[in-house]
C-alpha cells in the first residue's frame, strides 16, 4: 500500500495488516487527514482514476488531485476550479457521502467517502458498472413486466413431482439472458454449475423429505462464460387429494452479493496467510530479528537473535536493546536514532558491539527500520542484527599480518608496487618513492610509460623484452637495471613481478616488489676491478719472471760462456778470433742493457711511478732521436728506414715518445728482411692546435703476421715474442711499453697486418698531453 509511491512506510504493526487487506481488495482506497493531505493510498486507487505513474505524492493537497480530475472532464462541463471546489465542499461537509463517477466515459464507480475520528477522510472506489447494467435492465424487465408479480422483485417458478422445472419467470429469463429456456424439463441439480458442492446433498435430502426451503443459492453458467449466482425459496404443493405435484417458489440473483462475501472471504484468506508469512519470515530468518517500541523496550525477538547473545525471548522482554549494547556503542547507537525519531532518517546501518550473556563481546551489522503511524510519529523499531564477530577477528588478523608485512618490507628495504592494465591505475608505496629519488605520493602519471622512461637507456629494452614476455608466455619478471633518479643520479634495481589474469584470462594487474641493491652492484665491481687489477698483476708477474728466466738469462749465458772461454784458452786464441769474441760481449752487453732499461720503465709505469715531463717537440726531433743505434742495426741487415720529411711541433715526453718510436723501428726491422724498407711517417689532424692530434704511422715491407697473432699484439697475458727474420729475439716488452706510453698521454695505439705483406702501426697523441704531471 503506497504511502509515498514505493510501498507501505510509516504504518504501525494493525496498519500493515490494513496494508496487506488493501493491497489485495478490488477496490481503490485512499485517505487523506484533516489538512486534506494524502496519506495513504494503494495501487487499485491509481488504476482506477487512471492516475499517471508517480503522479500521486505523500501529503499531496486534496484540492491538486481534484482539481487534475476536473481538468480531465470526470465531473462534467464548467471550470475546472469552480468544480473542484464545489465538489470539495460537498464531500468534507458530509460524516458519509456516496457518489458515482464514470471514469473517462468507461467504468462507472461508486464513489463512498466517510470522515475518520481524526476529522480525515477515506474514499474508497467500487466497480460497479456489471451491477449497474445489470440493474438498469432488471429496471427495464421490471417496468416492461411491473403488472406480474408488482408486489416483488423476485421471479416465480414451479417443478412437477420429479424437481423437474415446468414454469419459469420472464424475470429470470432476462437475469440469464434467455438460458432458463433451456432449464425447462432439467432439474436444478442438471443446470447447477456447483451441483457437487457439499451443499447440495442436504439440499437434495430436503427435497426428498419434501420440506421447504429459503434461501439456497446456486451457479448458473451463462452462454458467454459469465456466472450468476441465483439465490431460491420453495416449498411443497400437493393437490386436493394430498397428493405430490412439485415445488412453487421465488428466486433472485445474488451475484454481487456472493461475490462480495467470497473477495472478503478471500481477503481475510490473503490476510491471514500474509500474517503467517511475516510471522514465518520473522521467526525463521537467518539473521536475529528483533522488534522493539521508541523507548528501547523489546516487544518481540526470533530464535535467531537469541542464539547470537545468549539470552532466551522472555528474558529480551524483560530488557532494553541497551542492557546488551556495548557501553562504548550506546551513544552512536542513540544518535542515529534520534534522527530516525526527527524524520532526517527512516532507516539506518551501523556496525555496533553487544555484550553476550556470558559476557563476551558479539560484532553485529544492524539495519535499523521506523515505523509510523498515521500521522508520521513512530511506534515501533524494527532491527535486523547478522553476526559478524568472526569477519571482524578476520580483519583484524589480516589488519595485523598487513602490518606485520609490511614493518618487514620497510625493514628490509623492499618496495611494492601495483599497475592495473585495465584502467592504467597504479600502487607505488614510500619505499619505491625513495629508490627512484621522489617525495612520497609523488608518482602520479601514466604507470608504464613514467616507468619506461625512468630505466637507463642501455638496459631499457631488456627490461621491455622481460616485459614482453611476462604478457605473452607467463614468464617470470625477475630481473635488474639500472633507472635514472630524480636526480640524475644512476641506481641498480632488482624487481620481481606477477601477471594476474581476470576470469577471462586477460592480463589484469602486475604486482611486484623492487629492492635498491646500487651498494651491492658498487661493492661487485669494486671486486670486479680488483679481481682485474689481481689479474693483471698475475700476468704482469708472470710475464717479468718469464723474462728473468729466459730473456735475461740468455745474454748472461753468451757473456759468461765467452768470458770463461777467454779466461782458460785466451792466450791459445789469434787477435780475430778475440775480436770476434769481445764484439759478440759487446752486442749482448747492449741487448742486456736495452732489456733491462725496458724492464725498469715497464715496472716504474705498472707502479705508475712514471711522470710525463711535458716539452715542445717536433717530428723531425723525434725521429733522429728514435733512430739512434737502429741505423746501423738496419744497414748491417739491409732494411732501408725512410723518415717522411715533415715539420710538426706538439707537445709530449721526449723520452716517452723517444722510446716508442724506437721500439716501433727497432720491431719493423727485426720482422723485415734484407732489401726491405720501414716508412716513418707524422701527420697533424688540426695543425698545431691545442685540442687536435698527430698520428704516428710505421710500416713495414717484412713478414706480417696472422689475426689471432694481431688480437694478441698488446695484451699482457698472451706471449707473442717471435724471433726475427734473422733470428733476433725479443722480450715481448717493447710493444706493451707503447701502449702504455701512448694511453698516459691520452692517445690509442693500433695494428693492421697481414701475413706476407707487411705491418702497420699507428698511433696518435694530442697536440697536448693530458694535464697531470704524475699517472
Amino acid at each position: 500500500m503506497p504511502v509515498d509511491g514505493a510501498g507501505a512506510k510509516g504504518l504501525t504493526e494493525k496498519s500493515d495488516l490494513l496494508a496487506v487487506v488493501l493491497e489485495h481488495i478490488s477496490q481503490g482506497v485512499a485517505m487523506f487527514d484533516s489538512a486534506r493531505r494524502l496519506v495513504l493510498w494503494n495501487d487499485q486507487y491509481e488504476e482506477i482514476l487512471q492516475l499517471p505513474k508517480g503522479f500521486l505524492k505523500l501529503g499531496m493537497p486534496n484540492i491538486d488531485l481534484t482539481l487534475y480530475l476536473a481538468e480531465r472532464g470526470e465531473f462534467g462541463d464548467g471550470v475546472p476550479a469552480k468544480l473542484a471546489a464545489e465538489r470539495l465542499d460537498l464531500i468534507w461537509d458530509q460524516t458519509q457521502s456516496r457518489t458515482e463517477i464514470t471514469v473517462r466515459g468507461e467504468n462507472t464507480y461508486e464513489a463512498l467517502v466517510n470522515q475518520t475520528p481524526d476529522d480525515g477522510l477515506v474514499v474508497t472506489y467500487t466497480d460497479i458498472t456489471t451491477s449497474r447494467q445489470s440493474a438498469e435492465a432488471l429496471q427495464q424487465s421490471e417496468e416492461r413486466f411491473r403488472d406480474f408479480a408488482a408486489s416483488t422483485s423476485d421471479w416465480v417458478w414451479e417443478t412437477d413431482a420429479e424437481h423437474r422445472f415446468t414454469q419459469l419467470s420472464e424475470r429470470l429469463l432476462n437475469v440469464t439472458e434467455g438460458g432458463a429456456k433451456e432449464s425447462f424439463g432439467k432439474t436444478r441439480y442438471e443446470i447447477a454449475a456447483n451441483a457437487d458442492d457439499d451443499s447440495w446433498q442436504e439440499h437434495l435430502a430436503c427435497l426428498e423429505a419434501r420440506n421447504p426451503f429459503r434461501d439456497f443459492c446456486y451457479e448458473y453458467i451463462l452462454e458467454d462464460g459469465r456466472s450468476v449466482w441465483l439465490s431460491i425459496s420453495g416449498r411443497p404443493v400437493y393437490d386436493d387429494n394430498g397428493e405430490f405435484q412439485g415445488y412453487r417458489g421465488t428466486g433472485r440473483e445474488v451475484t454481487e452479493q456472493v461475490e462480495t462475501e467470497e473477495r472478503a472471504r478471500r481477503a481475510e484468506i490473503e490476510l491471514r496467510q500474509s500474517e503467517e508469512q511475516f510471522r514465518g519470515a520473522f521467526e525463521t530468518s537467518a539473521a536475529g530479528m528483533a522488534l522493539h517500541g521508541v523507548d528501547g523496550s523489546y516487544l518481540k525477538v526470533n530464535q535467531t537473535f537469541c542464539d547470537i547473545l545468549g539470552y532466551s525471548e522472555p528474558e529480551f522482554l524483560q530488557m532494553n536493546w541497551r542492557d546488551v549494547t556495548h557501553p562504548d556503542d550506546v551513544g552512536p547507537t542513540e544518535s542515529l536514532d534520534e534522527k530516525a525519531e526527527a524524520g532526517s532518517l527512516d532507516n539506518f546501518v551501523l556496525e555496533k558491539r553487544y555484550v553476550h550473556k556470558d559476557g563476551d563481546v558479539i560484532w553485529a551489522r544492524v539495519f535499523s527500520a521506523h515505523l509510523r503511524d498515521s500521522d508520521g510519529a513512530p511506534q515501533f523499531i524494527l532491527g535486523q542484527i547478522h553476526d559478524i564477530t568472526q569477519l571482524k577477528k578476520a580483519e583484524q588478523v589480516l589488519r595485523e599480518s598487513e602490518e606485520r608485512l609490511s614493518l618487514s618490507l620497510k625493514s628490509s628495504g623492499i618496495g611494492t608496487f601495483s599497475w592495473n592494465i585495465k584502467d592504467g591505475s597504479h600502487y607505488w608505496d614510500d619505499r619505491n618513492h625513495e629508490i627512484w629519488g621522489l617525495a612520497p605520493g609523488t608518482y602520479t602519471g601514466e604507470a608504464a610509460a613514467d616507468f619506461l622512461d625512468s630505466l637507463h637507456p642501455e638496459d631499457a629494452g631488456r627490461v621491455r623484452e622481460a616485459l614482453d614476455r611476462v604478457f605473452s608466455d607467463d614468464d617470470e619478471f625477475d630481473i635488474e637495471y639500472r633507472i635514472v633518479r630524480a636526480d640524475g643520479g644512476i641506481a641498480h634495481v632488482h624487481a620481481a613481478a606477477i601477471l594476474v589474469r581476470d576470469e577471462l584470462g586477460e592480463p589484469e594487474t602486475l604486482m611486484g616488489v623492487s629492492r635498491d641493491i646500487t651498494d651491492r652492484k658498487l661493492v661487485e665491481l669494486e671486486l670486479a676491478r680488483q679481481r682485474d687489477e689481481l689479474l693483471l698483476l698475475n700476468q704482469q708477474k708472470s710475464r717479468f719472471f718469464s723474462i728473468i728466466a729466459h730473456d735475461l738469462k740468455n745474454p748472461f749465458n753468451v757473456m759468461i760462456g765467452y768470458a770463461d772461454l777467454i779466461d782458460r784458452m785466451g792466450g791459445e786464441m789469434s787477435r780475430e778470433e778475440m775480436l770476434d769474441m769481445a764484439h759478440s760481449v759487446s752486442t749482448s752487453g747492449r741487448k742486456l742493457y736495452q732489456l733491462l732499461e725496458d724492464l725498469l720503465a715497464w715496472g716504474r709505469s705498472q707502479m705508475n711511478t712514471v711522470k710525463i715531463n711535458p716539452e715542445t717537440l717536433s717530428t723531425s726531433d723525434l725521429f733522429d732521436a728514435g733512430m739512434d743505434g737502429l741505423r746501423d742495426v738496419a744497414d748491417l741487415k739491409g732494411v732501408k728506414v725512410n723518415l717522411l720529411p715533415g715539420e710538426i711541433e706538439f707537445v709530449a715526453d721526449p723520452d716517452m715518445m723517444t722510446t716508442v718510436i724506437r721500439n716501433l723501428v727497432s720491431n719493423a726491422i727485426k720482422f723485415t728482411p734484407p732489401r726491405g724498407g720501414v716508412v716513418v711517417s707524422a701527420e697533424a689532424a688540426h695543425g698545431r692546435s691545442q685540442n687536435g692530434q698527430i698520428t704516428f704511422t710505421v710500416t713495414d715491407t717484412g713478414i706480417g703476421m696472422s689475426n689471432e697473432h694481431l688480437d694478441q699484439l698488446f695484451r699482457i697475458d698472451a706471449n707473442h715474442s717471435t724471433p726475427g727474420t734473422d733470428g733476433e729475439t725479443g722480450s715481448g716488452l717493447g710493444l706493451l711499453l707503447c701502449k702504455d706510453f701512448v694511453e698516459k698521454h691520452g692517445g690509442n695505439i693500433s695494428a693492421a697486418s697481414k701475413e706476407g705483406m707487411g705491418t702497420t702501426i699507428s698511433f696518435t697523441v694530442p697536440a697536448q698531453p693530458p694535464d697531470v704531471a704524475d699517472v
